[in-house]
């Protein structure tokens, strides 16, 4: 598809508008947001592109007051990439909203990825897409293939969900021949208590027979088409693999939740808001408005001449971050120890321990940000690249220095992330634990580590929070033995 040119407003333009003598300091514009809604609905490429990022996250354009700044990079074009910024004025830390600008667009031959053509995400296109990564990082990728985990009996899940070509069942381990041919997807997912279904000692039996597949929530039910689709016969799902009311088999399976992300062949997330009731459940599949998505062409006025530079939305970027998903405590451990995962979004994601990709770049998403280094974008956020030492936290420190520093990283996004219980706090950071400890060679103190006890302690809160009255710790904490 090839990329067509903006039809910019008044006020997106000027800022394109280099003067013939470059200034010190990044042009700046203030922006009204109904003149952004209108100048959107008229076709300017670079509002539509925020409002639809500051409609995401803020629900309303109203009552922002907007204010823009072109990074410097970008008036000088020959020093992209770089970034054009929109903040409210009162968040100006925030740095979601922005549109990212490359050069060399003016070559007729530059085309927009296939699949962003497409105005569903389950078109053919983009199921071809995840074909295409899963088997050039199962063919390709050596890291990937290092970091697969050898399944021993008992570290494998105790149940499989088994998909035929018309039938779901429940499949125990003891009925599988081969454990280690037995390559099964998981599911990232926000439990929701009205439309979650258990597994049950009273359904246990049932479910070994068949799982009516109507009934099960949206997400799940796009997991199965799937699997189908990749040809996969086995999933795991935590809600209908784990025996909900029996206490034993909820602590055994949940003290190998590491082990069974990092021993899936792939895993699944879904980033969009799945709602709450049945009603308002939403799956892993969208339609999509394809403005928010396609780059297009920026013409720059530039000390007199006119260049062509190449602008994306932030979505690419960013709509994993922003997604509910990335608010729920599990997630964060099931993302950094699964080997290779897709993300659903109104863009399809692939991350693995060599990539980080998306339809807009299915080949490796660019750095953002003006030279630094960000997990998730150009340094995939996968366990093994927070355990590598040769990526600088602090390139003057000792080595184990760097990954005490990327585990009080982990730590910092943990905490600010949801449990639906309490008392899985320490759970759901025992699978990461054990691949520090492997490396720290440490004694494991709740969250701390003993030779970096003194460092970690030294912890702070980072925004304003209301003084609460109520307990602000667990009722109880639910350990695991390591």
């Amino acid at each position: 598809m090839a990329l067509a040119d903006a039809s910019l407003c008044a006020a997106c333009q000027s800022i394109f508008d280099v003067p013939e003598t470059l200034v010190e300091r990044p042009k700046g514009i203030i922006y009204n947001p109904r003149d952004m809604v209108d100048a959107a609905m008229n076709g300017c490429r670079v509002c539509i592109c925020f409002q639809h990022t500051l409609t995401t996250r803020y629900d309303s354009m109203e009552n922002l007051e907007l204010n823009g700044r072109l990074d410097q990079a970008v008036q000088d074009p020959f020093s992209v990439p770089g970034y054009l910024r929109i903040y409210p004025k009162d968040d100006l830390n925030n740095w979601s909203h922005y549109l990212y600008i490359e050069q060399n667009a003016a070559d007729e031959s530059s085309m927009a990825p296939e699949t962003l053509t497409a105005q569903h995400t389950k078109d053919r296109r983009c199921l071809e897409q995840v074909s295409k990564w899963l088997q050039n990082c199962l063919g390709n990728h050596e890291r990937c293939r290092q970091a697969r985990l050898t399944h021993t009996y008992a570290t494998f899940p105790a149940r499989l969900l088994e998909i035929g070509p018309s039938l779901v069942r429940l499949v125990l381990k003891e009925d599988l021949h081969e454990i280690s041919s037995a390559h099964y997807i998981t599911l990232s997912h926000r439990w929701q208590a009205e439309v979650t279904p258990k597994l049950l000692q009273s359904n246990f039996s049932a479910m070994q027979q068949r799982i009516d597949e109507g009934l099960l929530p949206q997400t799940f039910q796009d997991t199965i088409f799937l699997a189908r689709e990749l040809n996969m016969r086995y999933i795991w799902i935590d809600a209908l693999c784990i025996i909900q009311d029996e206490v034993t088999d909820v602590y055994r399976e949940i003290s190998l939740m590491g082990e069974i992300y990092q021993g899936a062949l792939l895993n699944i997330g879904g980033l969009l808001d799945q709602g709450l009731t049945r009603e308002t459940a939403v799956g892993l599949f969208t339609e999509r408005d394809l403005r928010h998505h396609t780059p297009f062409i920026i013409n720059v006025r530039w000390m007199g001449s006119v260049l062509k530079l190449r602008g994306y939305g932030s979505v690419a970027f960013e709509e994993i971050a922003e997604a509910p998903l990335m608010s729920r405590g599990w997630v964060l451990q099931e993302r950094l120890l699964s080997p290779r995962s897709i993300y659903f979004g109104e863009q399809l994601h692939w991350e693995c321990a060599e990539s980080s990709a998306c339809e807009t770049f299915p080949e490796k998403k660019p750095q953002p940000f003006w030279g630094r280094l960000r997990f998730g974008h150009s340094v995939p956020l996968r366990i093994s690249t927070l355990l590598n030492e040769e990526i600088p936290w602090n390139p003057e420190a000792e080595p184990n220095i760097n990954v005490y520093q990327s585990w009080m990283q982990v730590v910092e996004r943990f905490t600010s992330c949801k449990l639906s219980f309490e008392e899985d706090c320490f759970p759901a950071l025992s699978g990461l634990q054990r691949k520090y400890e492997v490396v720290l060679r440490d004694r494991y103190l709740a969250g701390l580590w003993f030779n970096d006890i003194i460092n970690e302690l030294a912890w702070f809160v980072k925004h304003e929070t209301q003084v609460r009255t109520d307990r602000t710790y667990p009722n109880k904490c639910r350990g695991t033995i390591t």
